[in-house]
């Protein structure tokens, strides 16, 4: 399917309400309401006004085009699936998603992806979160271990292939902010108190979140700063590249680090 033609959705301001009606389609198990409530904390517009504006602005920058050439190669090269593609005005009273992403944010489910974004984001950039996302689905479509099975460690690893497989195309100067946040010798006792003692969890435990993204007692974007490093560390200990990463065991990778509990 590729980038889907979101910008002709707002030709005239398209309220929340709106917006779900046009991706129910695209999610026949779900709810409208539950569609809103599942793309609202990652970062889709809350102003349909401003979201307009921001689309036109797209537009003009022929962002459409780029990035669906940019997909149908990447695509080609990892050999993934066909996906939609949604790009979508982001939610610019959100100032983390401002100060921390750049006024972009991502999301993938297993057979589709979404891009939210400001205006005037740099085309490399919303190419970066392009080639995140899309190794998510990638990802999921090549492991053997189904994505309902999935721990607090094979959440943490998928995360670090995706932003790793940013560094191996673009380069690590284009990888994103959090993945400088700390020295190595921090994001191993990351893994010794926090992500090994809780490999196990499960998706639906209240903890998982919290440990994923740094929330409360824990290091800010704990998961994804420890997956990076560990994906890093396999990728050059191994000398295999993002390609041949896909159907390889979470627990394999994290072995490597050789720490013990």
């Amino acid at each position: 399917m590729g980038v889907i033609r979101t910008d002709q959705w707002f030709e005239e301001e398209l309220s929340l309400d709106g917006l779900a009606k046009k991706l129910k389609p695209y999610f026949p198990d779900r709810s409208e309401k539950a569609l809103i409530k599942s793309l609202l904390p990652f970062g889709v517009y809350r102003n349909s006004q401003s979201a307009r504006k921001t689309m036109q602005t797209i537009k003009e920058e022929k962002i459409l085009p780029y990035i669906n050439g940019e997909f149908e190669a990447l695509r080609k090269e990892w050999s993934g699936p066909d996906a939609p593609v949604f790009i979508l005005p982001g939610d610019l009273s959100n100032g983390k998603i401002k100060r921390e992403y750049g006024g972009k944010s991502g999301l993938a489910f297993h057979d589709k992806l979404f891009l939210f974004l400001a205006p005037d984001v740099p085309k490399e950039e919303i190419k970066a979160l392009l080639i995140h996302e899309y190794h998510h689905i990638c990802r999921l479509a090549k492991d053997p271990k189904k994505e309902k099975d999935y721990t607090l460690a094979d959440v943490v690893i998928m995360e670090g292939l995706a932003e790793n497989a940013v560094r191996e195309l673009l380069g690590e100067d284009k990888t994103a902010s959090w993945t400088r946040l700390y020295q190595d010798t921090q994001l191993l006792q990351f893994w010794k108190r926090h992500i090994l003692p809780n490999q196990s969890l499960k998706q639906e435990d209240r903890q998982f979140d919290k440990m994923i993204y740094g929330f409360g007692m824990y290091p800010k974007m704990l998961g994804y700063t420890a997956g990076y490093y560990a994906v890093k560390f396999y990728m050059k200990d191994t000398g295999l590249m993002t390609e041949s990463l896909f159907k390889t065991p979470s627990e394999r990778i994290i072995k490597a680090l050789n720490i013990e509990e």
